[in-house]
């Protein structure tokens, strides 16, 4: 199952044309539920549970979401669904699956070749660094997409970063993540801030 999704693509003409005739009060109800059902992956049919996380707090809500729930969703087996956002969080599954594979296949290739040698200022043999972005990386579409923003933000601030500051900078992420700090919001800190290595979050 994949991670809690901050984010989503949404079809803004499809929207539009799917829900011209719906009343301010019906628009924050459906765009609740659709946020919900990607921050969690589904929705639950239970009445109480459901009605809390549309902010239904009167009848008159709770019958709007009754609404929405006929008109944009089903229900089976004590959960709500949306043929549309099954289809593309089961397309996205499908992608992260892909990507994780073809990274085991690329660090499998990569442990068959034997990695190039230089040499150190005094003049020693050393293996050079060689950057291999971790699975839970890799795996987690919104950290991935945090990930690339930040090697993106090196990039325009013409500090490019090394395979060695990968390796530093995916090593601190762990470091964080094993201490509480949320991943994709510590890159993200590095991305507003334009700063080259990744730090605890700022309160």
């Amino acid at each position: 199952m994949l991670e809690r999704l901050p984010y989503f693509k949404l079809h803004s003409a499809d929207y539009l044309l799917d829900t011209l005739d719906l009343t301010h009060a019906e628009h924050g109800i459906y765009c609740l539920m659709m946020f919900t059902y990607y921050w969690q992956g589904f929705l639950p049919g239970d009445r109480p549970q459901l009605y809390r996380l549309a902010r239904a707090n009167d009848e008159a809500s709770q019958a709007l979401v009754e609404k929405i729930i006929t008109r944009f969703f089903h229900e089976a087996n004590g959960r709500i669904f949306h043929n549309r956002i099954e289809r593309e969080l089961a397309g996205l599954s499908e992608r992260v699956q892909h990507q994780s594979m073809a990274g085991k296949a690329s660090a499998a290739a990569r442990l068959k070749t034997p990695r190039p040698r230089r040499l150190k200022g005094n003049g020693e043999d050393k293996q050079s660094d060689v950057f291999t972005l971790p699975e839970w990386i890799g795996t987690h579409p919104p950290l991935l997409a945090a990930w690339n923003a930040y090697l993106e933000m090196r990039k325009k601030i013409r500090k490019p970063a090394t395979a060695r500051a990968m390796i530093m900078a995916c090593n601190k992420l762990e470091n964080l993540r094993d201490q509480g700090q949320l991943p994709v919001a510590v890159l993200n800190q590095s991305v507003l801030k334009c700063w080259t290595d990744v730090y605890p979050l700022k309160d």
